[in-house]
């Protein structure tokens, strides 16, 4: 029984993120830190508000920075769905997906319009899930 609470212990107050997330019981890890959540006939989707280094999720769950959700009549949104090619699960940098560097893009060539891209991407989604 020490044991045990030493380790509870060791877990709350002295271990590193990584090491409490691969030995505590997943109901201690509060769901933001989990990258995908469970879902009634999805199996799972993006966590919303997850953060984990360089990659984020907004309020709805799609990868990159908060979305407005009434945009103003000059911006133009592009929603890319997909799997894991969308959602670059290869790639930790939000700012370094296509969907963002796509944006970037449009940006910095068409004039008097604000384009974003929505990366609705889901890592190992087909095209029934999207």
């Amino acid at each position: 029984m020490l044991t045990e609470i030493d380790a509870i212990i060791w877990l709350k107050y002295f271990a590193e993120e990584s090491q409490y997330r691969k030995y505590s019981l997943y109901t201690n890890i509060p769901e933001t830190k989990f990258q995908w959540s469970k879902h009634h006939y999805l199996n799972y989707y993006p966590t919303p508000n997850y953060n984990r280094g360089l990659t984020n999720h907004n309020s709805l769950g799609f990868r990159g920075d908060e979305i407005v959700k009434i945009k103003q009549d000059e911006i133009y949104r592009i929603v890319v769905l997909g799997g894991s090619t969308t959602y670059t699960i290869e790639v930790d940098d939000d700012d370094s997906t296509f969907t963002q560097l796509l944006e970037n893009e449009l940006n910095k060539q068409i004039d008097n319009l604000k384009v974003e891209v929505i990366n609705a991407g889901v890592g190992g989604y087909t095209t029934w899930e999207s």
